[in-house]
């Protein structure tokens, strides 16, 4: 009886502890550190111009821009394809 009852309950609570090990060590991408960065303004698809405004990467739902324009992050020193958003 002994040996039928950890034949199928072992690797049920084996399974269950892995699952809670993949879930409890997981860091939410809410909690990450905002990094700060110059923001960028797309002249055309394939240009970008340096701004003086100090923006972040974490969407906080207030977008980094100066005037009108919506700001960017270079990367790669040739694109800008993420937006940035306001430090607050």
């Amino acid at each position: 009886m002994k040996s039928r009852f950890f034949k199928s309950v072992l690797p049920m609570l084996a399974f269950a502890f892995a699952i809670f090990g993949a879930f409890a060590f997981n860091t939410p991408a809410e909690s990450r550190s905002a990094t700060q960065f110059i923001g960028h303004i797309k002249v055309n698809n394939d240009e970008c111009t340096e701004t003086d405004e100090l923006c972040q990467d974490v969407d906080n739902n207030v977008p980094c821009t100066q005037g009108s324009e919506q700001l960017y992050k270079m990367v790669g020193g040739t694109s800008c394809p993420d937006e940035l958003w306001r430090i607050l």
